[in-house]
């Protein structure tokens, strides 16, 4: 199978969040193109296979089907649907982040039959609106209330072996002061000079913030804000403000909510009001489902050495001068590596600083080569299972 191709074909289906469903079907029939056992669409729209091999264990190989839009197409040179190779470079909405990367998934499978371990795919949905919420949903569908042994997710890395990331969580604080006429703002207490300054206040809280060697610091930053009443006239009572926080790993919902809290202190102090929370919201799936989602998704870190070793050096095979690094965005490994604790590795083609980006690109040579370092790092995973069972050295 040719992964280019594939990777095109999946740019074409345009799959934002919630609306994956062409793409799904691309997948699908690429899947048993390549021959797998089995492959077939869950309750959350997820594609999801399974390669039937020994009993090492189980190899998970992942990725999600959906991308943000592609925002304002003058910035763009081609247009970022149709999925073209101009210059050795395939160009579209998904190219990086990360329809490579699945192309390069469902290619890989073509070699790795007949092993001493079984492998499963899910493909997930949702994943740029609530990353590890699909996956949790998919994983339970293809095994049960197994787990696998170990996990590739194949977001962009610039074929490096990725071990870790922050989490993602949003954060919700509700700003309430006392409405009154604008041209008497002594009579009230206006909630959106409150906002301002507990978005101020975040930034200096923000700063003090620890930090883990890798992953950097944890960060919160004010994103989004809305007040009401709408009307001009009138002095605001009601601000949602937005953050957008990346907790380090071993960070709870209840440490986040702690640390931004200070920010919030001053205003309460002046008869203002400040409640935060984590924000909920309710996911529609393509396939009808609805999903409420507490939007608090966990960082992780793989500690398991041996098998970072062996994946380095899978990886190293196609990339000589791939690195072990970390990535900064957040990815459904949130809940594969950690909720679930599944060893886990990322490897995958493109740059993720093009991500989200006006022509977003990748190397063409990158996504074959990427089909070459998942085989071999899933060889290399499998092997690693089979050493757990005493059945063989890696």
């Amino acid at each position: 199978m040719d992964p280019v191709k594939l990777a095109s074909e999946l740019i074409r289906a345009k799959s934002l969040p919630g609306q994956e469903r062409e793409a799904a079907e691309v997948a699908l029939e690429a899947l048993k193109e390549v021959g797998v056992d089995r492959a077939w669409i869950g309750p959350l729209g997820c594609v999801l296979a399974r390669v039937t091999g020994g009993s090492a264990g189980t190899v998970l190989l992942t990725g999600h089907l959906d991308t943000v839009d592609a925002g304002d197409l003058s910035q763009w040179d081609h247009p970022p649907f149709d999925g073209r190779v101009v210059n050795g470079w395939l160009i579209g909405r998904g190219a990086v982040d990360m329809k490579s990367g699945v192309a390069a998934i469902i290619a890989s499978l073509e070699h790795v039959k007949e092993t001493d371990y079984d492998i499963v795919v899910v493909l997930t949905t949702h994943e740029e609106t609530a990353e590890g919420v699909a996956i949790r949903r998919g994983l339970r569908e293809v095994m049960g209330r197994r787990l696998p042994g170990a996990a590739l997710v194949a977001e962009p890395s610039n074929l490096d072996l990725m071990v870790g990331h922050r989490g993602r969580a949003v954060v919700e604080a509700v700003v309430r002061g006392v409405s009154a006429h604008a041209s008497m703002p002594w009579e009230g207490r206006n909630a959106l000079e409150g906002a301002a300054t507990f978005i101020n206040l975040l930034t200096r809280v923000s700063q003090g913030f620890p930090s883990m060697e890798g992953l950097g610091k944890e960060t919160a930053v004010a994103t989004r804000i809305d007040c009401s009443p709408k009307i001009t006239p009138q002095i605001p009572d009601t601000c949602r403000v937005i953050v957008d926080a990346r907790p380090l790993p071993g960070t709870g919902p209840d440490d986040l909510i702690s640390r931004i809290s200070p920010a919030c202190s001053p205003l309460k102090a002046s008869g203002i009001g400040c409640e935060l929370r984590i924000a909920e919201e309710e996911l529609r799936f393509y396939t009808g489902e609805v999903v409420h989602v507490r939007e608090f998704f966990p960082g992780w870190v793989n500690t398991y050495a041996p098998l970072i070793k062996v994946s380095h050096r899978a990886a190293r095979a196609v990339n000589p001068s791939a690195e072990v690094g970390y990535w900064w965005f957040s990815t459904d490994a949130t809940y594969v590596a950690g909720v679930a604790h599944v060893p886990t590795v990322g490897f995958g083609p493109g740059d993720p600083a093009l991500s989200h980006k006006p022509n977003e690109r990748v190397r063409v040579a990158d996504i074959r080569a990427a089909v070459e370092g998942i085989v071999a790092i899933v060889h290399a995973l499998g092997k690693y299972l089979a050493q757990l069972k005493g059945t063989g050295p890696i």
